[in-house]
C-alpha cells in the first residue's frame, strides 16, 4: 500500500455505511471459504481497522447520551460535533499507521481523541460542529491549531503528517 497523498481522494461513507457493513462483516466471519482456485482453497476475508469498529461503536453510544451524561451536569454532545469527529476517525483509519488516538468526551461534552507513545503526544478537540482544535507535539517540535475549519474530505495536512 502506498503513502496517501494529496491527490487521492476517499469517500468517507455515513455512520449507517459502517453500521451495515460492519454486520454483514460479522456475518461473513463466519462463512466457509468460498470458491477454489486451481485445487486450493481461497479464503475470503474482509480487512476492518479493529480501531475504527471501537471508535464508531462508542459513538454510537455518545448520540445517545443526554444532559447530565456524567452525573455533573456534563451536557448532552452535539450530533453535528459527534458528526465532524465520525469523519476524522474515518479517515485517520485510512492512514498506514499504528498511532490510534483514544476516543472521548470531555466534561463539556466535546469529543475528543488523545494520543501519547515514547516520542509523540496529540490531543485533539472537536469544539463546535466542522471546528477542531489540536495541540502536538513531536519530539521537541509543538504545533497548536485552533479551531481549524473541517468539512470531512480530508485531513488537515500537519495532522496526517503527524499521524503517519
Amino acid at each position: 500500500m502506498g503513502d496517501f497523498s494529496e491527490r487521492n481522494t476517499i469517500a468517507v461513507q455515513p455512520w449507517s455505511f459502517f453500521e451495515e457493513g460492519f454486520a454483514a462483516w460479522e456475518k461473513q466471519k463466519s462463512v466457509k471459504p468460498a470458491a477454489t482456485l486451481e485445487g486450493q482453497v481461497v479464503e475470503r476475508s474482509a480487512p476492518v481497522d479493529i480501531w475504527l469498529k471501537k471508535c464508531l461503536r462508542l459513538l454510537a453510544d455518545y448520540r445517545k447520551f443526554k444532559d447530565d451524561w456524567n452525573g455533573e451536569g456534563a451536557p448532552s454532545p452535539l450530533p453535528g460535533s459527534l458528526d465532524t469527529i465520525e469523519w476524522l476517525v474515518s479517515l485517520i483509519a485510512t492512514l498506514p499507521s499504528k498511532f490510534r488516538p483514544q476516543l472521548s468526551l470531555d466534561p463539556l461534552g466535546r469529543p475528543s481523541l488523545v494520543a501519547r507513545d515514547a516520542s509523540r503526544y496529540l490531543h485533539l478537540t472537536v469544539e463546535e460542529p466542522g471546528k477542531i482544535t489540536w495541540y502536538s507535539c513531536l519530539a521537541d517540535d509543538e504545533d497548536f491549531e485552533d479551531e481549524f475549519p473541517f468539512d470531512g474530505s480530508t485531513l488537515p495536512r500537519k495532522l496526517r503528517t503527524f499521524l503517519k
